[in-house]
C-alpha cells in the first residue's frame, strides 16, 4: 500500500518506549483542589428556608453545625446541600478503555482530557490481571502486538499521515491521563457504581483512590462514598 507524503511536524516524536504495566500498577490520583470548607455549604443550603437569617453556619454551635450536616448526608434533607461542594482531580495511568467507563460520568461532572492527536510515542500499556492470570501466555503475545502497532503509529506519521488518523492503530490498553472536576453529590453516585469490583479493575482502582483523596482532607464525606452493594 502506497502511504502519500503530506507535510506534518515530526518533531514532537521520541523513541519508541512503552512501559507494560501490570493490574493496576502505577495508577495515580490527585486532589488538586476542592471546596475549602464543603460542610459549611452543605449547612447553610439546607436551612436557607428557615428563617430570615440566612448565613447560619456562623450562628450555630459545632454540635448544631455536625447535626444538620448528619441529616445532609443521610438523605434526610434537599440534596442541594450535597451539591455545594466540588473537588478536582488529576488522574494519570488508566488505561483508555477504562477512561471511556469512568467519562459516562455526565451530571455535575466535567472532564479535561489527553488529546489523542498528541504524541504517544512513550505512553505505557496496561494489561489486567485477568489476562495475566488466565495462564494462557498471552502476556508476550500483547507485548509484541503493541510494540508493532506503536512502530506503525510513528511510521505513518513519519511517511505524512496526519497524528489524528495514526491514532486509530493505537490500542484501548494504552495509557490515558485527564482531569476531573465533580460535586460531591455526583461523586457519590459514581463510586456507588464504579467501587464495585464487578466493575474493570483500573476502572475500580481510580474510584478508590479518588475516595482515598477525599477521606484524606474530609473523612466524614469519605465515609458517605461507597459502592451501592454496601447499602
Amino acid at each position: 500500500m502506497s502511504l502519500k507524503t503530506k507535510v506534518f511536524d515530526t518533531n514532537h516524536l521520541t523513541e519508541i518506549k512503552t512501559p507494560m504495566l501490570k493490574g493496576v500498577q502505577g495508577i495515580e490520583v490527585y486532589l488538586e483542589s476542592f471546596t475549602p470548607n464543603p460542610y459549611m455549604g452543605m449547612c447553610d443550603m439546607a436551612l436557607a428556608t428557615w428563617g430570615s437569617q440566612i448565613r447560619k453556619w456562623k450562628i450555630l454551635t459545632p454540635e448544631e453545625r455536625f447535626h444538620v450536616v448528619s441529616k445532609v448526608l443521610q438523605n434526610k434533607a434537599l440534596p442541594l446541600g450535597r451539591e455545594s461542594p466540588s473537588f478536582l482531580f488529576s488522574i494519570s495511568g488508566v488505561s483508555r478503555s477504562s477512561f471511556d467507563q469512568i467519562a459516562r460520568q455526565r451530571i455535575g461532572s466535567t472532564f479535561s482530557s489527553l488529546g489523542w492527536n498528541n504524541v504517544h510515542t512513550e505512553d505505557g500499556f496496561r494489561i489486567s490481571n485477568e489476562i495475566l492470570d488466565s495462564d494462557s501466555g498471552w502476556e508476550k503475545e500483547i507485548q509484541i502486538c503493541v510494540n508493532m502497532l506503536k512502530d506503525l503509529y510513528v511510521t505513518m506519521i513519519k511517511c505524512g499521515i496526519s497524528w489524528q488518523s495514526a491514532r486509530d492503530v493505537l490500542p484501548l490498553g494504552m495509557l490515558h491521563h485527564f482531569h476531573f472536576n465533580i460535586t460531591y453529590e455526583a461523586l457519590r453516585t459514581f463510586c456507588g457504581r464504579r467501587l464495585c469490583f464487578s466493575e474493570k479493575e483500573d476502572t475500580v482502582s481510580v474510584a478508590w483512590l479518588m475516595r482515598e483523596r477525599i477521606k484524606e482532607k474530609f473523612p466524614l464525606l469519605a465515609s458517605y462514598l461507597r459502592p451501592s452493594c454496601d447499602w
